[in-house]
């Protein structure tokens, strides 16, 4: 194979260097001037040139990664939505490694990344939750410090929310219950 992709380029190369020297042994260029005879000469040669870095490009692409043409390339978007969707179980789309050692790496990845995410995502969803239940709490007791205050309350006469009695345990068991259902 690599002989091969080694052939095409020798092949390109001697079709470059002919079109360069036909374009420079032709009787109309003669008597043009230097940089004129630069800016035809680039004109001329350029799509052989860019038929010539395709078929190095390719050469490359077919002899080190194993691909013909259209291969996947690796950027920080694409393995970004590879590591997402390994973590998440989805699975990779066209964006995979295609080595042995990289698809290894892929399943041990998964095998360790997997339940640390839905420790992370369930240790979020616990913290988002308290959030919300310390902001609703808090803006419970403004709101009924205010109602009070609009009753001529004075704030000295305001009731501690939990007393000293025996039903203080019995609502923190309810609060719990309610926070964190069974």
């Amino acid at each position: 194979m690599k002989a091969a992709q080694l052939h095409r380029i020798d092949v390109s190369v001697e079709k470059y260097i002919d079109r360069i020297w036909d374009l420079t042994h032709s009787k109309k260029y003669q008597k043009i001037g230097r940089s004129e005879l630069k800016e035809i000469f680039r004109r001329d040669s350029k799509e052989q040139f860019y038929k010539y870095v395709d078929t190095v490009f390719t050469a490359h692409l077919k002899y080190r990664h194993g691909y013909d043409t259209n291969a996947p390339c690796w950027d920080f978007i694409t393995s970004f939505f590879f590591t997402a969707t390994m973590l998440t179980s989805i699975g990779y789309g066209y964006v995979a490694p295609s080595t042995f050692s990289g698809r290894l790496f892929g399943v041990i990845y998964c095998l360790i990344g997997i339940p640390l995410t839905l420790v992370t995502v369930a240790n979020i969803a616990k913290f988002i939750s308290e959030c919300a239940f310390l902001i609703h709490y808090n803006c419970w007791k403004k709101l009924t410090t205010w109602r009070d205050r609009r009753k001529e309350f004075t704030t000295h006469d305001l009731r501690p929310i939990f007393s000293g009695n025996d039903d203080e345990q019995e609502l923190l068991d309810k609060v719990k219950l309610v926070r964190f259902p069974p």
